[in-house]
């Protein structure tokens, strides 16, 4: 049986407390006489018994700026589905379903701000949301947490004369982080940025400002960036930037990760360009290259030019300077 007309967002009004004390007794005499309506006031209130009661908590001004940029977050993200929006208006017309929908989002809504506001202070949740979000940082509100979640990273700026890094990124809020080199967010927004920027002008920003960094500070390019340059060098379908992060090898110091690394795109990538820019760096700073022979011999049956030959001299400036005999002292 549907519920009549009579009094149905009084029901809802009702167990809020919201209701002046004529409009209750009205809703009671009303509830006396109707059937439909008294099955629907007693299903919410068997609804109410199994949620968890707490006391009623006004949520303080960060918790509604939180939940507002999550709702605007969502908001933007269906932006572009204009042909939905008719079907979403005819949808939340005024129908009992719809409505016994919306009051129990109400309702659950009340209860979970008011389960993640009441043991915790202003002051501790503005403190909380002020924190700068890295890439897997959380935001802790009384019982609640919340994952941010990185959208993207807009811009990256590298001033060398102040030594500072300027990342633009997007979490719930656009944020801009200014800091010093050594700041272990700025390197985890950097790996992200070669590797997830949707932008290729991020991803080459980042490379270019990680070839900076290892210029003047290699120190600070520990495996995490070897294990980025591996997936990037395998990943990226830019040649161009491929070749940029070959670049960064030779500021780094030498290693046999970075070895195995070039050693990998000389013997297996189809780009002339990537091979070579391996062999130059590999041949660069393994010396004496003996401890390269066996590489040598696989490199001179490349089909670069280049590599073959000067994998073919290099062989053998190594057979005549093992076949000069040692000269014996006076």
């Amino acid at each position: 049986m549907g519920t009549c007309n009579f009094n149905r967002e009084n029901i809802t009004l009702y167990f809020y407390d919201e209701l002046a004390v004529l409009q209750r007794v009205e809703l009671q005499d009303h509830l006396n006489r109707c059937t439909a309506c008294m099955e629907e006031f007693l299903a919410m209130q068997r609804l109410l018994n199994k949620i968890p009661q707490q006391p009623p908590v006004q949520p303080d001004s960060a918790t509604l700026d939180l939940l507002r940029n999550l709702i605007s977050l969502q908001i933007r993200k269906r932006q572009p589905e204009f042909p939905r929006l008719r079907g979403i208006f005819t949808f939340i017309q005024p129908r009992p379903a719809f409505q016994w929908g919306f009051a129990v989002l109400l309702l659950t809504l009340g209860f979970f701000i008011g389960k993640s506001t009441a043991t915790n202070s202003a002051g501790a949740v503005q403190q909380t949301l002020g924190r700068l979000l890295a890439a897997q940082q959380d935001i802790t509100t009384g019982n609640a947490v919340i994952s941010p979640f990185l959208l993207g990273i807009e811009r990256i700026n590298y001033d060398a004369a102040t030594g500072k890094i300027e990342i633009a990124y997007n979490t719930i809020n656009d944020i801009r982080l200014r800091s010093a080199t050594g700041d272990r967010k700025v390197h985890a927004l950097l790996q992200m940025a070669m590797l997830e920027a949707e932008d290729y002008a991020v991803r080459l920003q980042a490379v270019k400002t990680v070839n900076a960094l290892a210029a003047v500070e290699p120190q600070l390019l520990d495996a995490a960036y070897l294990q980025v340059f591996s997936q990037l060098l395998n990943s990226e379908s830019n040649l161009g930037l491929r070749l940029q992060v070959l670049q960064i090898f030779k500021n780094m110091p030498w290693s046999r990760e970075i070895k195995s690394i070039l050693q990998n795109i000389l013997l297996n990538d189809q780009d002339n360009a990537l091979r070579i820019a391996a062999f130059r760096t590999i041949t660069e700073h393994e010396k004496p290259t003996v401890k390269i022979r066996d590489l040598l011999t696989a490199a001179k049956n490349d089909s670069s030019t280049f590599i073959k030959y000067r994998a073919n001299k290099l062989l053998e400036e190594l057979k005549n300077s093992e076949s000069i005999p040692l000269r014996k002292e006076d």
